[in-house]
Parts: C-alpha cells; sequence; structure tokens
C-alpha cells in the first residue's frame, strides 16, 4: 500500500475532510467522526516517513542542525538592471534597493499590506539576479517561491508579472514555468523545477508586466523576497549526506517526503523532529502511526552471528525508541509545561505519538499544533529542560547492517461526538500492527456466481447494475470491458473499464445488512478516476427509511473536486448524498414527501428526518459504482472501502 492507503480495524479512518496531511488536516462539513490521514512512505532508518497539512520544522542528528545548514532566503543579489516608471522617469529612491529582495519576507504573501516595505520595485523590464549559497533542490512539488508586495488591497489593480529563470552557475540560464503568471495585488509565485534544473543556485527574474495596463507612476514588479522550499542536501558538519538525508518542508499535503532517511546508525546515535499539524473548522483528535514496516536483515555479519543471529529477519526497529511530546513552542526541546505522549520502539508499529481521550489531548480547529518526536538508537530518557539522554549500550549487534523502512501517517479523527477515541484503535497499512492485513480482499475472494450465493457469503463481487447480475472476472473483454484486480499508481485496487455506453459496473457486497444509518461512524473509500469524462466513481446502497425492508431506491453521494488520475480519499459521510429517482419520502423535518430525491442532502439532515432508516435487511445491496451509466472506456479504481471500522482492502 502506498501513502493514503489506510486500514482500521475498529473504527473507520479516513475521509477528504479532517486534518490536511499526515503530515496535517482539513476537515470540512458537518457529520460524523470526519477524518483524513497524508503519509509520508519509504522513511529509511538504515533505519525511517494530513487532507492534513505538514509541516517538517525542524530536524537534528547527534547535536547538529538541519535548519543551520539550510538558509532557505536569497542572500546576495549579483546584478540588478532596474528599468524605469511608465512615464519614462526613474523609480523612487525608496523603492530601488535591490537588497530588499534579500532575506525573509516582510509582506504574508496573501492578505494585502496597506503600506508594504522591504521590497524592491523592478520597473519596466528590469530584472535581478539572485544568488542562494546553499542552492535549490527539484524536490517534490513546488520548489521555489516568490514573494510580490503591490501593496494595494482592491483587486481591481492591473496584473503584474514576471519572467523567472535558474542557473547552477549565474551563466547558464534555464526558464521555468511560472504559476500564476501574474499577481493583481500581494501575492506569491509558485515555481515547481518539475526536472528541468534539478539544482539551483541563481534566479533571474525579470519584469514582464503590461505598462499599457498601468497609469505613468506605476513602476512594474514589486520583489519583496524569494525563498527556496527545498535545499540542497550537501554535507552537514562532517555528516554526509548518504548518511543523513535531511528534509525540511512548508505546509503541504504529503508525498514523497520523509522524516527520517540515517543509512548509517550506530549505538547511541539521537536525533529529534518538529512536526506541526493543521486542523480546520472541526476539533481533532491525532495520532502519529508508524506502520507497513520492513525490518530487512541484509547480510548477516560476523558480529552478528556471534550473537547468534541467524534469521532472515531484521532486529533494527526493536531498538530504535521514539518520544514524543507536544511541543508548544516549536524548539525541539522537552521543556517544563509541556506535555508528554509517551515512548514507544518502532517495532511495536502503531501510534507514536497519540492526541486522544486517554490523555484528554487534541488540536483545536484553526489553529497549529506542534508534535516533538526525539529517537535514539538504544534507550531513550527524556529530561525535562535537558537534552535527551540516550543509552547506546542496550543496542546489541544483532542490528548490524539491518535497515528498517516505513511509513509514517497522521491520522485526524474530529472529537465532537467522539469522548471515546483512541489511537490504540487506529489500524494503518498492510502490518496491521504486525499481524499481517485480515481486511485484505484478493480477487480469488470474489464471489463469480450470481446474487442468492452473494447475499449468503457475504463476499464481495463485480455487479453489471444494468442487467442485475454478478458478473464474471473479465466478462466482457471481448467488448473491451475490464473487472478485475490491478495496481495503478502504487496501489492494488478492484479496476473496472466500461465496454459499452449503457454500461454500469460496481465492486459490491450484501454484507452490510440491517444496520442503522445512525450507528455508521464512518463510511469512506480510496478511489482513482482512470477517465476525465467527469463521471467519478460513487456510492451507492439500497436504503430502508422506516423499517419495512421494502424497495425504497438508494442512496447515492457522488464526490465532486475530483482530480482524475490521481488517488482520492472521500468521506462519504461529509459530501452531499441524493435518492437514486423519485421523492425522498416524508420524514420527521421534511414531512411533505414531496421533495425530489435529485435535491442534495447531508448525512446529519438525512438521519435528522429518517431517524430509524437503516440497511436494508434482505436485499442489502452496497457498492461503489463505474458508469453513470456509461461513457464506453470509462475507467475506475477501488483501493478500499470502511465501513463503520470494517476495511475490505482490495489487492
Amino acid at each position: 500500500m502506498t501513502m493514503n492507503q489506510i486500514l482500521t480495524k475498529k473504527r473507520l479512518l479516513l475521509s477528504a475532510a479532517l486534518l490536511v496531511a499526515i503530515a496535517a488536516l482539513v476537515i470540512s462539513a458537518t457529520g460524523a467522526f470526519f477524518n483524513d490521514t497524508e503519509t509520508s512512505t519509504g522513511n529509511i532508518f538504515t533505519a525511517g516517513s494530513i487532507d492534513l497539512k505538514v509541516d517538517h520544522l525542524k530536524q537534528t542528528y547527534n547535536g547538529e542542525d538541519c535548519t543551520t545548514r539550510c538558509n532557505r532566503w536569497a542572500e546576495e543579489v549579483t546584478s540588478f538592471n532596474q528599468g524605469l516608471r511608465k512615464g519614462g522617469d526613474a523609480v523612487l529612491a525608496g523603492r530601488s534597493n535591490p537588497d530588499d529582495a534579500t532575506g525573509p519576507a516582510d509582506t504574508s504573501g496573501s492578505t494585502p499590506d496597506v503600506s508594504p516595505t522591504g521590497f524592491v520595485s523592478l520597473g519596466f523590464g528590469g530584472s535581478i539576479v539572485l544568488h542562494f549559497p546553499d542552492g535549490i533542490d527539484d524536490g517534490p512539488g513546488d520548489d521555489l517561491r516568490i514573494y510580490e508586495a503591490t501593496g494595494v488591497t482592491s483587486p481591481a489593480y492591473p496584473d503584474e508579472s514576471v519572467k523567472v529563470e535558474v542557473s547552477p552557475n549565474g551563466s547558464d540560464w534555464t526558464t521555468v514555468d511560472v504559476s500564476p503568471s501574474s499577481v493583481t495585488f500581494d501575492g506569491t509565485i509558485e515555481i515547481d523545477l518539475d526536472g528541468n534544473a534539478p539544482l539551483v543556485y541563481y534566479v533571474r527574474i525579470t519584469d514582464t508586466t503590461d505598462p499599457t495596463l498601468h497609469n505613468s507612476d506605476a513602476d512594474g514588479f514589486d520583489l519583496d523576497a524569494v525563498r527556496a522550499l527545498h535545499c540542497d542536501n550537501e554535507d552537514i558538519d562532517g555528516i554526509p549526506s548518504d548518511v543523513w538525508q535531511c528534509q525540511l518542508w512548508e505546509e503541504t499535503d504529503l508525498t514523497d517526503q520523509t522524516f527520517f532517511t540515517f543509512n548509517d546508525v550506530k549505538p547511541g546515535d539521537l536525533g529529534t523532529n518538529v512536526i506541526s499539524l493543521h486542523v480546520f473548522d472541526n476539533d481533532a483528535y491525532t495520532c502519529l502511526i508508524a506502520h507497513d514496516g520492513e525490518d530487512a536483515e541484509n547480510d548477516i555479519m560476523e558480529p552478528e552471528a556471534k550473537y547468534g543471529d541467524d534469521d532472515q529477519d531484521g532486529e533494527l526497529q526493536d531498538y530504535i525508541t521514539f518520544f514524543s511530546w507536544l511541543d508548544t513552542d516549536a524548539d525541539g526541546v522537552y521543556e517544563t509545561g509541556e506535555t508528554s505522549l509517551g515512548e514507544s520502539t518502532l517495532g511495536n508499529l502503531g501510534s507514536i505519538a497519540s492526541l486522544d481521550s486517554d490523555n484528554g489531548q487534541y488540536l483545536t480547529a484553526t489553529t497549529t499544533g506542534y508534535v516533538g518526536l526525539a529517537w535514539c538508537a538504544g534507550t531513550i530518557s527524556a529530561n525535562i529542560d535537558n537534552a535527551f539522554g540516550c543509552d547506546g549500550s542496550t543496542m546489541h549487534n544483532d542490528a548490524m547492517s539491518d535497515s528498517f523502512t516505513a511509513s509514517l501517517t497522521a491520522y485526524a479523527e474530529q472529537v465532537r461526538n467522539n469522548g471515546s477515541f483512541q489511537c490504540e484503535n487506529i489500524h494503518i497499512g498492510d502490518d496491521q500492527n504486525g499481524g499481517g492485513n485480515e481486511n485484505e480482499v484478493a480477487e480469488d475472494d470474489l464471489e463469480t456466481g450470481d446474487k442468492v450465493a452473494a447475499k449468503v457469503s457475504g463476499a464481495w463481487f463485480f455487479y453489471n447494475d444494468t442487467n442485475d447480475t454478478v458478473m464474471s472476472i473479465d466478462q466482457f473483454s471481448g467488448s473491451g470491458g475490464e473487472n478485475h484486480f490491478e495496481a495503478v499508481a502504487g496501489s492494488g485496487a478492484a479496476k473496472m473499464v466500461l465496454h459499452e455506453a449503457a454500461a454500469r459496473y460496481n465492486i459490491a457486497t450484501y454484507r452490510y445488512n440491517d444496520v442503522k444509518l445512525s450507528d455508521i461512524g464512518t463510511l469512506s473509500y480510496r478511489m482513482y478516476d482512470g477517465s476525465v469524462s467527469g463521471e467519478t466513481p460513487y456510492l451507492h446502497f439500497n436504503v430502508d427509511f422506516d423499517n419495512s425492508d421494502t424497495w425504497q431506491r438508494r442512496l447515492v453521494q457522488v464526490p465532486t473536486g475530483v482530480t482524475a488520475n490521481t488517488w482520492t480519499t472521500v468521506d462519504a459521510l461529509a459530501g452531499m448524498w441524493t435518492l437514486s429517482g423519485g421523492n425522498w419520502p416524508a420524514g420527521a423535518v421534511d414531512n411533505t414527501g414531496t421533495t425530489p430525491g435529485s435535491t442534495p442532502r447531508t448525512w446529519a439532515d438525512i438521519l435528522a428526518n429518517y431517524p430509524n432508516a437503516e440497511t436494508r435487511s434482505t436485499d442489502s445491496w452496497f457498492g461503489i459504482r463505474v458508469g453513470h451509466p456509461g461513457p464506453a472506456g470509462e475507467t475506475g479504481y477501488v483501493d478500499w472501502i470502511n465501513f463503520d471500522g470494517q476495511i475490505s482492502d482490495f489487492e
């Protein structure tokens, strides 16, 4: 499984609403137990990684500080050719100091400053070259941010724009794409080097503002600062980059970032990290969960053999100990007044930092929470107001040459109406806390007989909504249709490709029968829309509003804002729901029975109107469909489904 693949035995995990990034958090809407995750995969301690947003603010290794070796702001101006104002006059002296473009930004980059200072105006057609001695690395996502400082609060102010070039040596230049291409007032321009320039030391910014849009006093693009979002991975104070690959980043959704990459761990090695988590709209419990661990033995060295190490499983994970705490001031030091979140070994896959009902800790909406992590190759000791201790004598020779790789996921779940939430009940990834993925569904596990067999077995099956039948694997392959399990973008999944415009394929089951809707704490799934038609895969199921166990149509939740050809986690309870036809039946709030079923309702509205509604008892059909219907060739994948904590992971 990859980043954002999560599974849970008890309480459902995931959703597109709560935190933004395990690494961070974003919550939206109302409903039952919203949650979200972001995962950093492939973290290595050779030993090693919410929608959540996550920053990685600070990291140390054996006393060396990752932040001190990397100045992320432009340090010096190597060339400045200022243009003129539109009327032909020189730019005002107070707006002409090129050094104002170096160092940290003076403006926010978002909210317009009425009277900004500390910027330089390039003048129409003017240019500036800035030097970054620590380099700008081509990392994941955007690599460079330019801060503009017009100081005008009206969005009617004309655009100002620039051309951006980068260079490894100050003489060979590569033009990079600029997004947005212009800014109207105080804002930022984000640049992704995107493989065009893997390592940059110089940035040239040239004004390309259209003077015909401006008055005679205008003086072109106003440059406040330029910031590197990723720095060059050079050796840090004598520690080679192949030993410690130091990565820091600002608030983001996680892709391939790693919190830990250490390739020569020795007994007594000690490191710290400061991670910030951002949750919006709702207070949220948060867990940092290690999962999908792999401890490789690699070669058995002579000292290992003498210690009795003769198997193929590594032991390094048992010797890496963690201590976590709420680092209120984000300084990486455990101090008086800060709350301990406990200790763990990396081998005990599960939450290594828990903000939950056990300790009464959670993140307050719209605020930033800082979590400190300290790790030790041996036994860690946390000393309030003093440095961490690390006893390396407890790490033995059987760990020699071993390597441990794991993912670290930040998981968030709402606090409201969820007072018993515990991180220990959240299980993410294939290892399921070391017990293997008991939720995995293989293609061979599917029912391929008929609906009667599917109801009896409770198994998953491919379903043809057009003729109400269970499908065999690749039943319409002769006409271009596909229905089987196949990996895409790193994740195994149930794949469906429609063979005709009238087709409607589903991955479905009858296992969730007679469940009250009000008892469903989580309902989410992860899907991949492999087409650009806008017909995204969606969840629907047979509903019983009045407990009569008769056909009353299906509840339908079609996700919005889905980007094609990328994995998307959908929190169905946070979305809008419709009825598959007819009118919404008369309910406790809306008792008319005349509201069209196409009128969207929130999950909370449905529960308020139909407090006794449930899944059907005899015909408890539940599935995710590709095709609304069609079009032919429409492609969709489903990675996993979480129904009130029951995870089905299609592999």
